[in-house]
Protein backbone atom coordinates (compact mmCIF):
# COMPACT_ATOMS: atom_id res chain seq x y z
CA UNK A 1 0.00 0.00 0.00
CA UNK A 2 1.09 3.65 -1.05
CA UNK A 3 1.75 5.52 2.09
CA UNK A 4 1.90 9.47 0.98
CA UNK A 5 4.21 11.63 3.48
CA UNK A 6 4.35 15.11 3.35
CA UNK A 7 7.66 16.83 4.14
CA UNK A 8 7.88 20.42 4.62
CA UNK A 9 11.07 22.00 3.68
CA UNK A 10 12.29 24.99 5.79
CA UNK A 11 14.40 27.57 3.56
CA UNK A 12 16.61 30.38 4.26
CA UNK A 13 14.39 33.47 4.35
CA UNK A 14 11.74 31.38 6.47
CA UNK A 15 9.11 30.75 3.34
CA UNK A 16 8.48 26.87 3.33
CA UNK A 17 8.12 24.49 0.58
CA UNK A 18 6.14 21.52 1.02
CA UNK A 19 6.90 18.06 -1.45
CA UNK A 20 4.32 15.05 -1.56
CA UNK A 21 5.86 11.89 -1.90
CA UNK A 22 4.74 8.39 -1.53
CA UNK A 23 6.77 5.62 -0.19
CA UNK A 24 6.15 2.23 1.07
CA UNK A 25 7.51 1.59 5.01
CA UNK A 26 10.87 1.58 4.69
CA UNK A 27 11.93 -0.21 1.26
CA UNK A 28 14.83 1.44 0.50
CA UNK A 29 18.60 0.25 0.70
CA UNK A 30 20.38 0.82 3.60
CA UNK A 31 23.78 0.56 1.64
CA UNK A 32 25.44 4.19 1.05
CA UNK A 33 24.28 7.26 2.70
CA UNK A 34 25.24 11.18 3.41
CA UNK A 35 27.43 10.29 5.61
CA UNK A 36 30.54 13.15 5.02
CA UNK A 37 31.79 16.14 5.31
CA UNK A 38 28.20 17.87 5.42
CA UNK A 39 27.37 15.57 8.35
CA UNK A 40 27.34 17.78 10.89
CA UNK A 41 29.88 17.99 14.74
CA UNK A 42 29.99 21.95 14.59
CA UNK A 43 33.71 22.32 13.36
CA UNK A 44 34.47 23.66 9.58
CA UNK A 45 34.56 21.15 6.94
CA UNK A 46 37.27 21.00 4.79
CA UNK A 47 40.85 20.16 5.13
CA UNK A 48 42.34 23.22 5.65
CA UNK A 49 39.86 24.71 7.83
CA UNK A 50 39.90 21.58 10.28
CA UNK A 51 44.00 22.05 10.17
CA UNK A 52 42.81 25.38 11.77
CA UNK A 53 40.42 24.06 14.14
CA UNK A 54 43.01 21.69 14.90
CA UNK A 55 45.68 23.65 15.64
CA UNK A 56 43.32 25.92 17.87
CA UNK A 57 41.88 23.54 20.07
CA UNK A 58 45.68 22.06 20.69
CA UNK A 59 46.93 25.41 21.45
CA UNK A 60 44.03 26.36 23.90
CA UNK A 61 44.16 22.73 25.53
CA UNK A 62 47.93 23.13 26.02
CA UNK A 63 47.27 25.87 28.87
CA UNK A 64 43.77 25.00 29.78
CA UNK A 65 43.80 21.30 29.87
CA UNK A 66 40.11 21.29 31.85
CA UNK A 67 37.95 23.20 28.75
CA UNK A 68 35.39 20.28 28.16
CA UNK A 69 34.26 21.95 24.78
CA UNK A 70 37.83 22.42 23.18
CA UNK A 71 38.27 18.46 23.69
CA UNK A 72 35.01 17.82 22.26
CA UNK A 73 35.89 19.99 19.30
CA UNK A 74 39.20 18.75 18.80
CA UNK A 75 37.35 15.54 18.63
CA UNK A 76 34.86 15.89 16.39
CA UNK A 77 37.80 17.10 13.76
CA UNK A 78 39.45 14.31 14.10
CA UNK A 79 36.51 12.44 13.42
CA UNK A 80 35.83 15.01 10.16
CA UNK A 81 39.82 14.35 9.59
CA UNK A 82 39.63 10.58 9.50
CA UNK A 83 36.72 10.67 6.89
CA UNK A 84 38.38 12.92 4.84
CA UNK A 85 42.17 11.77 4.82
CA UNK A 86 40.71 7.96 4.86
CA UNK A 87 43.35 7.57 7.58
CA UNK A 88 42.32 5.22 9.92
CA UNK A 89 45.13 7.16 12.72
CA UNK A 90 42.38 9.66 13.55
CA UNK A 91 40.01 7.64 15.00
CA UNK A 92 41.69 6.95 18.35
CA UNK A 93 42.62 10.25 18.41
CA UNK A 94 39.23 11.72 18.28
CA UNK A 95 37.91 8.74 20.92
CA UNK A 96 40.72 9.71 23.50
CA UNK A 97 40.20 13.79 23.21
CA UNK A 98 36.27 13.20 23.39
CA UNK A 99 36.44 10.68 25.56
CA UNK A 100 38.72 13.26 27.93
CA UNK A 101 35.77 16.02 27.52
CA UNK A 102 33.53 13.67 28.52
CA UNK A 103 35.18 12.91 31.67
CA UNK A 104 35.35 16.43 32.28
CA UNK A 105 31.77 17.45 31.80
CA UNK A 106 29.25 14.07 32.18
CA UNK A 107 26.39 15.87 32.74
CA UNK A 108 24.98 18.42 29.71
CA UNK A 109 27.81 17.81 27.68
CA UNK A 110 25.87 17.14 24.29
CA UNK A 111 28.44 17.76 22.28
CA UNK A 112 30.88 15.06 23.48
CA UNK A 113 27.75 12.40 22.70
CA UNK A 114 27.36 13.88 19.19
CA UNK A 115 30.95 13.75 18.37
CA UNK A 116 31.14 9.67 19.63
CA UNK A 117 28.38 9.08 17.56
CA UNK A 118 30.04 10.49 14.78
CA UNK A 119 33.23 8.55 15.32
CA UNK A 120 30.54 5.32 15.73
CA UNK A 121 29.12 5.78 12.29
CA UNK A 122 32.06 6.68 10.91
CA UNK A 123 33.56 3.15 12.33
CA UNK A 124 30.29 1.52 11.01
CA UNK A 125 28.92 0.67 14.54
CA UNK A 126 25.92 2.25 14.27
CA UNK A 127 23.78 0.92 17.28
CA UNK A 128 26.46 2.27 19.58
CA UNK A 129 26.18 5.66 17.40
CA UNK A 130 22.31 5.81 17.76
CA UNK A 131 22.73 5.14 21.55
CA UNK A 132 24.97 8.31 21.98
CA UNK A 133 22.65 10.55 20.27
CA UNK A 134 19.62 9.41 21.77
CA UNK A 135 21.64 10.43 24.90
CA UNK A 136 22.91 13.22 23.29
CA UNK A 137 19.07 14.11 22.40
CA UNK A 138 17.71 13.72 26.01
CA UNK A 139 20.26 16.83 26.84
CA UNK A 140 19.33 19.11 23.77
CA UNK A 141 16.51 18.05 21.53
CA UNK A 142 17.25 21.94 20.07
CA UNK A 143 20.83 21.11 18.06
CA UNK A 144 20.75 19.77 14.24
CA UNK A 145 23.95 17.87 14.73
CA UNK A 146 22.01 15.41 17.34
CA UNK A 147 19.55 14.66 14.44
CA UNK A 148 22.86 14.06 11.99
CA UNK A 149 24.31 11.25 14.15
CA UNK A 150 20.53 9.54 14.47
CA UNK A 151 19.68 10.13 10.91
CA UNK A 152 22.86 7.95 9.72
CA UNK A 153 22.39 5.77 12.48
CA UNK A 154 19.07 5.00 11.81
CA UNK A 155 19.49 4.77 8.12
CA UNK A 156 21.84 1.95 7.95
CA UNK A 157 20.12 0.20 10.76
CA UNK A 158 16.90 -0.01 8.57
CA UNK A 159 14.65 2.17 10.50
CA UNK A 160 13.80 4.66 7.76
CA UNK A 161 10.60 5.98 9.51
CA UNK A 162 13.24 7.48 12.08
CA UNK A 163 15.76 8.44 9.78
CA UNK A 164 12.92 10.39 8.00
CA UNK A 165 11.84 11.90 11.22
CA UNK A 166 15.71 12.88 11.83
CA UNK A 167 16.17 14.76 8.63
CA UNK A 168 12.62 16.62 9.52
CA UNK A 169 14.28 17.73 13.28
CA UNK A 170 17.20 18.99 11.06
CA UNK A 171 15.53 20.84 8.64
CA UNK A 172 13.21 22.38 11.40
CA UNK A 173 16.15 23.73 13.21
CA UNK A 174 18.52 24.72 10.60
CA UNK A 175 17.84 24.06 7.48
CA UNK A 176 21.77 24.11 6.20
CA UNK A 177 23.79 21.69 3.71
CA UNK A 178 24.14 18.70 6.30
CA UNK A 179 19.88 18.99 6.36
CA UNK A 180 19.00 18.92 3.03
CA UNK A 181 22.08 16.36 1.66
CA UNK A 182 20.15 14.31 3.84
CA UNK A 183 16.71 14.69 2.88
CA UNK A 184 18.04 14.43 -1.05
CA UNK A 185 19.37 10.61 0.16
CA UNK A 186 16.16 10.00 1.91
CA UNK A 187 14.13 10.62 -1.29
CA UNK A 188 16.28 8.66 -3.27
CA UNK A 189 16.37 6.04 -1.26
CA UNK A 190 12.88 5.89 -1.71
CA UNK A 191 12.63 6.08 -5.45
CA UNK A 192 12.18 10.09 -5.45
CA UNK A 193 14.64 10.94 -8.15
CA UNK A 194 12.67 14.35 -8.01
CA UNK A 195 12.63 15.12 -4.73
CA UNK A 196 16.25 14.35 -4.05
CA UNK A 197 17.27 16.89 -7.14
CA UNK A 198 14.86 19.54 -5.02
CA UNK A 199 17.09 19.18 -2.19
CA UNK A 200 20.57 18.96 -3.38
CA UNK A 201 19.72 22.01 -5.63
CA UNK A 202 18.87 23.60 -2.49
CA UNK A 203 21.64 22.21 -0.61
CA UNK A 204 24.17 23.69 -2.94
CA UNK A 205 22.30 27.42 -3.41
CA UNK A 206 23.09 27.89 0.00
CA UNK A 207 26.79 26.21 0.53
CA UNK A 208 29.35 28.57 1.51
CA UNK A 209 32.74 26.55 1.81
CA UNK A 210 34.02 25.15 -1.08
CA UNK A 211 33.79 22.07 0.76
CA UNK A 212 30.44 21.95 1.08
CA UNK A 213 29.83 23.58 -2.24
CA UNK A 214 32.07 20.36 -3.81
CA UNK A 215 29.64 17.97 -1.19
CA UNK A 216 26.96 19.25 -2.93
CA UNK A 217 28.52 18.75 -6.57
CA UNK A 218 29.54 15.30 -5.88
CA UNK A 219 25.61 13.95 -5.00
CA UNK A 220 24.48 15.64 -7.64
CA UNK A 221 26.81 14.07 -10.10
CA UNK A 222 25.96 10.33 -8.37
CA UNK A 223 22.66 11.01 -8.82
CA UNK A 224 22.85 12.21 -12.38
CA UNK A 225 25.34 9.08 -12.74
CA UNK A 226 22.42 6.52 -11.24
CA UNK A 227 20.51 7.80 -13.63
CA UNK A 228 22.18 6.74 -16.27
CA UNK A 229 23.21 10.56 -17.11
CA UNK A 230 27.38 10.26 -17.29
CA UNK A 231 27.76 13.44 -19.30
CA UNK A 232 25.69 15.36 -16.59
CA UNK A 233 28.12 13.73 -13.90
CA UNK A 234 30.91 14.25 -15.38
CA UNK A 235 30.10 18.02 -15.06
CA UNK A 236 28.69 18.05 -11.71
CA UNK A 237 32.22 16.67 -10.72
CA UNK A 238 34.09 18.78 -12.66
CA UNK A 239 32.62 21.80 -11.18
CA UNK A 240 33.31 20.65 -7.51
CA UNK A 241 36.56 20.20 -8.81
CA UNK A 242 37.10 23.90 -9.24
CA UNK A 243 35.47 24.89 -6.19
CA UNK A 244 37.62 22.27 -4.26
CA UNK A 245 40.60 20.43 -6.00
CA UNK A 246 41.42 18.35 -2.97
CA UNK A 247 37.95 16.58 -2.54
CA UNK A 248 38.84 13.07 -3.88
CA UNK A 249 35.78 11.58 -3.98
CA UNK A 250 34.91 14.50 -6.75
CA UNK A 251 37.64 13.03 -9.07
CA UNK A 252 36.89 9.28 -8.33
CA UNK A 253 33.36 10.07 -9.42
CA UNK A 254 35.16 11.85 -12.47
CA UNK A 255 37.28 8.96 -13.44
CA UNK A 256 33.79 6.77 -13.08
CA UNK A 257 32.13 9.39 -15.46
CA UNK A 258 34.92 9.78 -17.98
CA UNK A 259 35.47 5.74 -17.98
CA UNK A 260 31.62 5.42 -18.84
CA UNK A 261 32.00 7.94 -21.41
CA UNK A 262 34.92 5.87 -23.29
CA UNK A 263 37.30 8.17 -22.67
CA UNK A 264 39.59 5.77 -21.15
CA UNK A 265 42.77 7.43 -20.88
CA UNK A 266 41.63 10.19 -19.18
CA UNK A 267 39.51 7.94 -16.00
CA UNK A 268 43.18 5.58 -15.82
CA UNK A 269 44.83 9.25 -15.13
CA UNK A 270 42.27 10.82 -12.63
CA UNK A 271 41.89 6.77 -10.83
CA UNK A 272 45.81 6.66 -10.41
CA UNK A 273 46.06 10.23 -9.06
CA UNK A 274 43.14 9.26 -6.85
CA UNK A 275 44.69 5.58 -5.62
CA UNK A 276 47.91 8.14 -4.74
CA UNK A 277 45.87 9.70 -2.14
CA UNK A 278 43.27 7.92 -1.17
CA UNK A 279 44.26 4.00 -2.00
CA UNK A 280 40.88 2.72 -0.81
CA UNK A 281 39.73 -0.60 -2.25
CA UNK A 282 36.57 0.68 -4.20
CA UNK A 283 39.16 2.78 -5.96
CA UNK A 284 41.83 0.43 -6.71
CA UNK A 285 38.86 -2.47 -7.73
CA UNK A 286 37.23 0.04 -10.33
CA UNK A 287 40.47 0.96 -12.08
CA UNK A 288 41.02 -2.78 -12.09
CA UNK A 289 37.79 -3.91 -14.03
CA UNK A 290 38.65 -0.89 -16.46
CA UNK A 291 42.18 -2.07 -16.97
CA UNK A 292 40.83 -5.52 -17.18
CA UNK A 293 38.05 -4.53 -19.85
CA UNK A 294 41.05 -2.81 -21.83
CA UNK A 295 42.74 -5.94 -22.08
CA UNK A 296 45.58 -4.91 -20.11
CA UNK A 297 45.90 -8.18 -18.29
CA UNK A 298 49.32 -6.92 -16.27
CA UNK A 299 47.92 -3.34 -14.83
CA UNK A 300 44.50 -4.75 -13.85
CA UNK A 301 46.26 -7.72 -11.94
CA UNK A 302 48.84 -5.40 -10.33
CA UNK A 303 45.40 -3.15 -9.01
CA UNK A 304 43.52 -6.70 -7.91
CA UNK A 305 47.49 -7.16 -5.82
CA UNK A 306 47.73 -4.16 -4.50
CA UNK A 307 43.56 -4.71 -3.16
CA UNK A 308 44.93 -8.18 -1.40
CA UNK A 309 47.54 -6.45 0.12
CA UNK A 310 45.40 -4.27 1.61
CA UNK A 311 42.77 -6.18 2.95
CA UNK A 312 45.42 -8.44 4.75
Amino acid sequence: MLLVVVVAFAVTYGAAVTLVRGHGSGSGSSSGGRIGLSSGGGVPAGDGLLGVTIGKDQRRLRTHPEDSAAWAELGAAYVQQARITANPVYYPKAKGALRRSLALNRGDNFEAMVGLGSLANAQHNFAVARSWGLRAERVNRYNANVYAVLNDAFTQLGDYRAASAATQHMLDLHPGVPAFTRASYDFEQHGDDAGAQFALDKALQIAISPADIAFCRYYLGELAFNQGNARQAAQQYGAGLKADPTYTPLLAGRAKAEAALGHTEAAIRDYTTVIGRVPQPQYVIELGELEQSLGHRTEARQQYDRDCRARR
